[in-house]
This record gives C-alpha cells, sequence and structure tokens, in this order.
C-alpha cells in the first residue's frame, strides 16, 4: 500500500490535481487491495474445513484476524489435490467478485504493480486447478460409481484421496460373493439339475451358453489388453489418464509462478501447452500474464521489497 500510494502521488502530481483527487486515487487503490484480500482470503479464512465444529467462537475468530493480514498466501493445488476440500490448500471463491476487482486495477493503469498482477494471476490459476482438480476425482478416478457416474466414496470422503483409494473389505467381498454365484454358481447348479433330473438336452444348451459366456468374456478381456499394449507401443496415451495428465500440466502453469524471480515468458507457454492439451483459461488470466509481458518478458520479480 505504501508503495502504491507512491504512485497515487506521482500520478496526481503529473495531473495536477488537488488534494481531494489524491485522496480519492488512494482510496481506489486501498479498495482494490481489500477487494482481493475479502475475495479470496477472508473467504477461504470463514469456510468450514472438516472438525471445524471442535473450534470455539474465539479460534475461529482468531483465524479471520490472521487471515485480515494477508492479501494473498499460497495454496498448493497438489496439496488439495490430495486431501480434497477439508484441506486447507483447496480454494474456490466467488471468482465474480475478484474478477470485479480485477477490472477496477486495470481501469487504472497508473496503478499498476508487480506483485499486484502476480497475486491476481496466482488466485485464478490456483482456483483453477483445485476445481479442475475436484472434477477430476468425482468423474474420471477409477473405482465404483453412483447412478450419475460420479464416484461413490467422492462426497463421503469429501474428495479426501486417500480416502477414496482405501479398500473397502466388506463392500468387495459383498461384490464378489454376488459375482460369483451370478457368474459361476447358479449357471453350474443349472447343469447339475438339468443332468441330474434328466433334462440332458437342456444341460448341454446351459453348459454350451455357459463356456460362449465365459470365451467371450475371456476374449474381451484379453482384446483391452493388447489395446492397452499396442496404445503404449504406439506413444498414446490411455484416455482415462489423459485427463490426469492434463492436470500435471496445468500444475506445472502453478509452479513456474513461484517467486521471487519469475520468467512471464515461461509461463505463459505452461499455459499455452496446457491449453493445447485441453485446459481452459480465463481471460483475465491471459490478461494479466500478456500485460507483464509487455513490460518485460524475462524478469518478472514477485516478492515485496524487491
Amino acid at each position: 500500500m505504501d508503495q502504491l500510494a507512491k504512485q497515487c502521488i506521482a500520478e496526481s502530481l503529473a495531473r495536477k490535481e488537488g488534494e481531494d483527487a489524491l485522496r480519492q486515487r488512494i482510496s481506489d487503490a486501498h479498495d482494490i487491495i481489500c477487494s482481493a484480500r475479502y475475495a479470496v482470503g477472508l473467504a477461504n479464512a470463514t469456510r468450514r474445513w472438516l472438525g471445524d465444529a471442535k473450534l470455539t467462537q474465539e479460534e475461529e475468530q482468531q483465524r479471520i484476524e490472521t487471515a485480515k493480514r494477508f492479501v494473498w498466501q499460497r495454496h498448493d493445488p497438489k496439496e488439495s489435490f490430495s486431501a480434497g476440500l477439508s484441506s486447507q490448500h483447496y480454494l474456490d471463491f466467488d471468482k465474480q467478485t475478484l474478477v470485479s476487482a480485477v477490472a477496477d486495477y486495470f481501469s487504472r493503469p497508473w496503478l499498476r504493480h508487480p506483485m499486484l498482477d502476480w497475486i491476481f494471476l496466482d488466485m485464478t490459476i490456483t482456483r483453477e486447478i483445485c476445481l479442475f482438480g475436484e472434477a477430476l476425482k468425482e468423474r474420471w478416478l477409477p473405482g465404483p460409481k453412483d447412478d450419475f457416474g460420479r464416484h461413490s466414496r467422492y462426497f463421503d470422503a469429501r474428495g479426501d484421496l486417500r480416502e477414496m483409494q482405501r479398500v473397502d473389505w466388506k463392500s468387495t467381498l459383498q461384490h464378489i460373493n454376488v459375482w460369483f454365484w451370478l457368474t459361476i454358481g447358479l449357471p453350474l447348479g443349472a447343469i447339475w439339475a438339468g443332468f441330474h433330473f434328466g433334462f440332458d438336452r437342456l444341460g448341454r444348451w446351459i453348459v454350451g451358453i455357459f463356456a460362449i459366456g465365459w470365451l467371450l468374456f475371456l476374449a474381451v478381456k484379453f482384446l483391452r489388453f493388447v489395446i492397452r499394449v499396442i496404445r503404449r507401443l504406439s506413444g498414446r496415451i490411455d484416455p482415462h489418464v489423459r485427463p490426469f495428465q492434463l492436470w500435471d500440466e496445468m500444475y506445472e502453469v502453478w509452479r513456474r509462478l513461484e517467486g521471487p524471480v519469475v520468467n512471464p515468458t515461461m509461463v505463459r507457454e505452461a499455459m499455452r501447452k496446457a491449453t493445447d492439451k485441453g485446459a481452459v483459461w480465463d481471460t483475465v488470466s491471459w490478461s494479466l500474464i500478456d500485460r507483464v509481458i509487455s513490460t518485460d518478458g524475462a524478469a518478472w520479480v514477485v516478492e515485496r521489497g524487491h
């Protein structure tokens, strides 16, 4: 804020403005910072995590007061992907509120500041990666699905990857039991009953259907195995793996934003590479990185005090 105030003073002096105009410029700068903090930082501080019911009112207020001292603290999407919605690294907020703050910032070019550029871009990139990670676990993670095609454990586990992948032996044994009786037990019982009670022709029909069914089942399994081998040898990506590789490409953008010195050209190249694979970055993110590159495409100092 001290640095932005100096920029406000310089702009007012250049325009030969009075004290009231200077006050308004400083107020605008403060409003932009507060809008970003309230849209993201405080929104995250007041969001309830798993186990928050144990927090006292005093502890909750302390967390909010701590959040007020920061405009932005980085959230690691990889930690969020692992721990899910209960992770304090998980980031979601009202995007429109932040976009409005960025629009106010863009409309005042004399307020331009490298650290604010970085904060806004890091916010939008982190949010996009966190939300995409949750969508992956809900829809694409291997495992039992509900009637809507979602992972059946996603909501109960609140997106916790370890919990979702934990083997549920009771459910597994129940599925094995049902599978055994439907595919082996009942057909063999029907074959035995057919021959035992003198329905030999019916028994032979059941034997034939049972054998053909198992041959088709094994053939499909073998064909899928061959397809996977051919796909790997040809360098083609398994369709079920592709979305997770896309997440890795998006995470690379976040990793390249780590300071204190960022190469904005490499950040944009990582964004473009992820876009080619299917990622969708919002207009604000592209505008921010292009704006930074227009000043210096090699060195972007993003930490306070430099």
